[in-house]
């Protein structure tokens, strides 16, 4: 349906640009690890680890769907190996 509606040029830039702030948001969340007021975050490296293979697929197929898709696949099998 809103493939059928004319956008402003201003608002089709900030929903062109949406779903990227959204994964960049929710990345920073799970690899950065706060433990509490003035304490310097830390790297959750499991999830940083899960995050490389998606952006390297993200760059080349430029597919947020493989991206979501492999780095929840890396997790789970980081996960069950425990790694």
């Amino acid at each position: 349906m809103a493939k059928y509606i004319n956008f402003p040029d201003w608002m089709t830039t900030f929903l062109r640009y949406l779903p990227l702030a959204m994964m960049t948001t929710l990345m920073f969340q799970n690899i950065f690890v706060v433990h509490g007021y003035g304490h310097l975050a830390t790297v959750n490296f499991t999830a940083l680890v899960a995050l490389l293979p998606g952006l390297i697929i993200g760059y080349f197929r430029r597919s947020l769907m493989a991206v979501v898709l492999l780095s929840v696949l890396v997790m789970a099998l980081m996960r069950y190996f425990n790694l």
